[in-house]
């Protein structure tokens, strides 16, 4: 901790390394569920989900034909704003779904030698909302300000899935190119907009 404490020399603030260890416990984001209305007993989170150094799941896999749809409502909600596919920050990218949002079915998946479990839509935070190139926060909050309007869940603006390593997948790995096999779908309640969520607290 003091070492990297001086390294990086940002007066009043104190780091420290982490390292994540092959067969750690699995550290299930309560809160989240909860968020969601899920109870905690139904099989969101499952024995074998191994995090390390995030708060959620391992894999944020949105598809191109989702960015496509939601550049649409971006020009129509902000005109003349920008945001890239990078900075809504998928670390998984597809392409080829038979229509935006698909990968919200996705129940079990296999790509190259790897099966992942879909787990639930993933909301962006507020991360999102800076400018990459210039460091800087855009005023008009976007992408969120977009998102929250027709992807609105668990209080927040979602794009793409969250995604867990499936229970039968005992490693492997999988690159650029490889295709994605959807073994199982599931049915997911569907974001809804934000003003659908205010007038149904209303009744």
């Amino acid at each position: 901790s003091r070492w990297i404490t001086s390294v990086i020399n940002k007066p009043g603030r104190k780091y420290r390394l982490f390292r994540a260890v092959s067969g750690e416990e699995s550290r299930p984001d309560y809160r989240t569920m909860m968020r969601y209305g899920i109870p905690l007993e139904d099989t969101i989170v499952e024995s074998h989900d191994r995090h390390g150094f995030r708060n959620k799941f391992p894999f944020h896999i949105a598809s191109e034909e989702s960015y496509a749809d939601f550049v649409e409502k971006l020009a129509e909600y902000s005109p003349g704003v920008e945001v890239p596919l990078t900075d809504l920050r998928p670390s998984i990218v597809i392409k080829g779904v038979k229509k935006p949002y698909n990968e919200d079915t996705f129940e079990v998946i296999r790509i190259g030698d790897v099966m992942l479990r879909g787990v639930l839509p993933c909301t962006r935070c507020l991360v999102t909302t800076v400018d990459k190139d210039t460091a800087q926060l855009r005023e008009n909050q976007e992408p969120m300000r977009t998102l929250t309007k027709y992807r609105y869940v668990g209080g927040k603006g979602a794009f793409g899935d969250l995604f867990s390593h499936h229970i039968q997948s005992s490693g492997g790995s999988f690159k650029v190119g490889d295709k994605i096999y959807v073994r199982s779908r599931k049915e997911f309640p569907a974001p809804f907009p934000k003003s659908s969520l205010l007038r149904s607290n209303q009744k």
